[in-house]
């Protein structure tokens, strides 16, 4: 005998029937004007259960409440019932906020929304429930410091994904160029691209290693140089390239790869 779901609260109950798909539209409000009605209670109506939440008319004058009720009664649609039926969703919503964000949410897209305008899209968080819940506490600290490697590191392990992020990533940082720079392929910007990019004494040595272009010169006052927005990216063909590190980085960052010589795998 399946349980009978109208015997929970009226707010859990509201909850798992949001959550089902069953209220998408506005016949499960109980839309009486009557301002003694208790607030957030369900009403049965043969097989079927409205939901009354705030009654808008305790806060108007009797007169003007009696006129509205009245109307109702002879078929008309006051503006008062329009005022119920606008907000009922989201004064369910309000009343049900301690349900919203838990692994059981009826709503779990209202954090995937709040998540992508941050800039994490969907492959990362993948509608999951706990995973938005983890992303969303993390963003006031991660949002302005998303330039980082760490701070994407930081989010990749919120999400599980962090195993996904092979390779070793180098930002610029003040002091010597890394020695894996000569290694960095010729690859994913044109040739204009570079000539901007390079210095007046920079000097390309071309060459092919491994089926791939490299260009850096050994010597480091002869190299294309990194900046603060560039992304070095250390990469071995067998692995996995890390689309998901890369997503966590903000439109500007750019990405500069390397696939380093034998000697360095």
């Amino acid at each position: 005998m399946k349980p009978d779901l109208a015997a929970r609260v009226a707010d859990l109950e509201w909850a798992h029937r949001q959550a089902a798909g069953t209220l998408e539209r506005l016949d499960w409000v109980d839309s009486n004007l009557d301002p003694n009605i208790p607030p957030f209670t369900q009403v049965a109506e043969g097989d079927r259960r409205r939901f009354s939440h705030l009654p808008y008319a305790v806060f108007l004058p009797t007169i003007m409440t009696n006129a509205a009720i009245q109307a109702q009664r002879d078929g008309q649609a006051p503006m008062q019932e329009a005022l119920v039926l606008l907000f009922a969703r989201m004064e369910w919503m309000i009343a049900n906020r301690g349900r919203m964000w838990s692994p059981l949410s009826p709503l779990p897209k209202m954090l995937a929304t709040l998540v992508e305008a941050f800039g994490v899209d969907q492959d990362l968080h993948r509608e999951d429930p706990e995973i938005l819940a983890r992303l969303a506490a993390q963003l006031p600290m991660w949002h302005p410091w998303r330039g980082t490697v760490e701070r994407a590191k930081e989010v990749l392990e919120s999400t599980g994904d962090l195993n996904q992020a092979d390779g070793t990533y180098t930002l610029r940082a003040d002091g010597p160029l890394p020695e894996i720079l000569n290694d960095e392929v010729f690859v994913c910007h044109s040739s204009a691209w570079w000539e901007e990019r390079s210095l007046p004494e920079s000097a390309a040595a071309y060459r092919i290693e491994y089926g791939v272009l490299k260009f850096q010169n050994a010597s480091p006052e002869k190299q294309v140089p990194l900046r603060c927005e560039d992304l070095l990216l250390e990469w071995v063909p067998d692995r996995t390239l890390p689309r998901q590190l890369l997503r966590l980085l903000p439109t500007w960052a750019v990405v500069r790869l390397v696939i380093p010589s034998e000697s360095r795998k």
